[in-house]
């Protein structure tokens, strides 16, 4: 009779007594980890990206400039 490792077993018991809606919640919960443990390394690249193109000469600084211009008033529109 082959046993089954001891660190399986301890692991497994931790999800004997789950039901669905324990498992959809973990299931849930390991998701927003993720997402939670993405956002510094996406924001630090974005940032990265907006910092290189600011601190690359005047003509990359103006294209810069118009671009945040026509951001920052395309979403004037939406928050009157």
């Amino acid at each position: 009779m082959a046993k089954t490792a001891p660190v399986l077993r301890s692991f497994a018991l931790l999800f004997m007594h789950a039901d669905a809606v324990d498992v959809a919640l973990m299931a849930l919960g390991l998701l927003g980890a993720i997402g939670d443990g993405m956002s510094m390394p996406v924001m630090l690249t974005i940032m990265s990206h907006v910092f290189n193109d600011a601190g690359s000469g005047p003509d990359r600084l103006q294209q810069f400039s118009s671009k945040m211009n026509q951001v920052h008033q395309h979403h004037s529109r939406f928050h009157l």
